[in-house]
């Protein structure tokens, strides 16, 4: 993100997309050693690279504009990852980290990396190793606040300008666990002077137990919403490429062939809304003066817990799965035009198959439908005594 026209989109805190020169992360291409990524999302093209850990890579290529020779379907640039290779010396490392988190007052995030390289056959072969397993709290708080147009005051009447009013004031707590797991294996040899073969190997699993809850003040429509919200997902990725390059006299010649899959998935994902409409605000919360200052909202707070009810309750349950199989063949010859000019031609061939799927479904009611809309209280102390908030109502985890 020092770079010029460049940005990270964070999640939790921690870098995921990639922005460069404005345009959205799906505009981007990322790949790892030349391997095209599958989206990691089921609703855009976009990657999440936080799957991939820091300790896998040797480097990190990348291309605001694509050269002639790459793929032309990226206009917000392209990314490359470029994995670690086996040096000419054996290596061996091993890394523990702990941590505090001081929201939550917890010791429990850890990160581990272990990796191992060494080259044998009088430095022919390498091969390189790496495994990672990480574990951070990635919990965090907000406060947002809406904002909308005052009609009846206008500002400009010749661009339609209206006073700007407070409409809401938002709290939100999101309790967060993140699991990672990464492991690589790579192979180089060399087959005479003129051959090498690169074989690599990646998988990387992450995991996201959440449990959000949102409380806002909705002035514009005179209620107070509680949005308790259960979350476990996961992403897991496996990429495995070969390329072979000779050397033909002056012609170099690259062949090769790789598969990528992004599985994602997201079994339970359950919210609720408990509303209260019952005189919830004190009436000067709607003097002019005291919308154009939403962050004061709450101190005109007069609700009763007893008049919260549950709205409306959703389920759903998602997935998204993306492969991408490819075959490349790429020559290249070098060739000199004057004494100090020189230029190189290429030409090539590829084949790229993509399949992509998607899994979404969701149940959805409003209660009233089926009971008094008291039946169910968002605080454990409600009128019936089934409460929503502060606590995980399942107690277990599809991902630990």
């Amino acid at each position: 993100s020092r770079l010029p026209g460049v940005a990270i989109n964070r999640s939790g805190g921690e870098g995921s997309k990639v922005v460069v020169r404005g345009l959205d992360p799906k505009f981007t291409a990322i790949s790892i050693n030349g391997v095209r990524l599958p989206s990691t999302s089921g609703t855009d093209r976009s990657v999440d690279l936080s799957l991939i850990s820091p300790e896998l890579l040797s480097g990190i290529e990348l291309f605001k504009s694509p050269t002639p020779d790459m793929d032309g379907d990226a206009i917000g640039g392209s990314i490359n990852l470029n994995i670690i290779r086996a040096p000419k010396q054996a290596r061996a490392s091993i890394k523990v980290l702990g941590g505090y988190n001081d929201l939550t007052n917890t010791y429990q995030d850890y990160k581990a990396t272990a990796s191992a390289s060494q080259r044998i056959w009088d430095g022919r072969l390498g091969i390189t190793a790496t495994a990672n397993v990480e574990r951070f709290n990635r919990s965090g708080e907000a406060i947002r606040q809406t904002w909308g147009d005052n009609t009846s005051v206008i500002l400009d009447e010749e661009n339609n300008i209206a006073l700007q009013e407070g409409n809401a004031l938002t709290y939100e707590a999101q309790d967060e666990i993140r699991r990672r797991y990464n492991g690589s294996l790579g192979l180089d040899f060399e087959l005479g002077n003129k051959t090498d073969v690169t074989i690599l190997g990646i998988y990387s699993r992450t995991t996201r137990d959440q449990f959000n809850q949102q409380e806002s003040y909705d002035i514009n429509n005179n209620r107070i919403t509680f949005r308790p919200e259960l979350r476990e997902s996961a992403i897991n990725l496996a990429s495995g490429s070969v390329s072979t390059r000779h050397q033909l006299g002056k012609v170099r010649v690259e062949w090769g062939g790789a598969y990528s899959e992004v599985r994602g998935e997201t079994p339970y994902q359950f919210e609720m809304d408990f509303w209260n409409t019952i005189s919830p605000f004190d009436i000067a919360v709607y003097d002019d003066e005291n919308r154009g200052r939403p962050e004061e909202f709450h101190r005109y707070l007069q609700a009763k817990d007893d008049a919260s009810y549950l709205q409306q309750a959703r389920f759903i349950n998602s997935g998204n799965n993306e492969r991408i199989s490819t075959g490349f063949l790429n020559l290249e010859l070098p060739f000199q035009l004057a004494n100090n000019v020189s230029a190189t031609f290429k030409t090539g061939l590829k084949y790229v198959g993509t399949t992509k799927e998607r899994i979404y479904d969701e149940a959805f009611d409003k209660n009233y439908y089926l009971r008094r809309n008291t039946y169910f209280s968002p605080l454990t102390d409600g009128a019936e005594g089934i409460g929503a908030l502060l606590v995980d109502p399942t107690g277990d985890f599809y991902y630990s």
